[in-house]
């Protein structure tokens, strides 16, 4: 589950299911992979050169892929693996 904002104070009740899976361990290895991929593109992007990056903000394609890798890269870092069952998920 992911926060519906930038927040992630918010109540469980008002995040989104991003993913379910099987298990808790198969939804934990797919946090691990889903961070370290995110780990990875920020590492990459640390190392451009600024034309490098200068080069990606004139290029609208390469900008809308950066935009919504940032979300994606939010989500990576705020979710959270949380079972169908957790008593928080019908607080209001």
């Amino acid at each position: 589950m992911v926060p519906t904002s930038k927040k992630n104070d918010a109540p469980l009740s008002e995040w989104t299911i991003s993913q379910s899976y099987a298990s808790a361990e198969a939804c934990q290895s797919a946090q691990n992979k889903n961070r370290d991929q995110a780990a990875a593109k920020l590492k990459t992007y640390d190392s451009m050169t600024d034309k490098q990056r200068r080069d990606l903000q004139h290029n609208q394609a390469s900008l809308d892929q950066e935009m919504a890798d940032s979300d994606s890269f939010e989500a990576a870092f705020q979710s959270d693996c949380i079972a169908t069952d957790d008593p928080r998920l019908k607080e209001k």
